[in-house]
């Protein structure tokens, strides 16, 4: 079950149910990055992905719902997390990711968090997020 502890080395655990599909054991955002490579050829069923993340972020958030990702479950989420997977159910009129984790806080402590909080527009932080995989600049 994705709410499991996640397996020594891993990172990020993506599950369809209850069947381990993909995991990571990367730094930063990189194993989202890997994750959205492997959803580009997974040929298997995608109604639902669960996933479990050491830290989710407002820019895991984002990745995490672009992908697909259904439920959410995080060691350590950032309010900010919250709030953007709260909006994505509001518009949507009803609980379209389900969120959940261990230990909340205000932020996370990194560069990304800070700039992804005042963004709204999906292609401006994607476009944000792909410029600071490419330049190598993960904090």
């Amino acid at each position: 079950m994705y709410t499991d502890t996640l397996p020594e080395g891993c990172s990020l655990c993506v599950y369809n149910g209850d069947e381990l599909i993909f995991s990571s054991g990367g730094k930063w955002l990189m194993p989202l990055f890997e994750l959205e490579e492997f959803l580009r050829t997974y040929t298997g069923a995608r109604d639902n992905l669960c996933a479990h993340d050491t830290a989710v972020g407002k820019a895991a958030a984002f990745l995490m719902v672009r992908l697909g990702i259904r439920a959410v479950h995080a060691e350590l989420a950032s309010s900010l997390a919250a709030e953007y997977i709260d909006g994505v159910n509001k518009a949507a009129g009803k609980v379209c990711i389900v969120f959940s984790y261990t230990k909340l806080i205000p932020r996370l402590m990194c560069a990304t968090e800070a700039e992804l909080a005042p963004m709204t527009d999906e292609e401006q932080m994607y476009g944000a997020l792909l410029a600071r995989a490419k330049g190598g600049r993960r904090s």
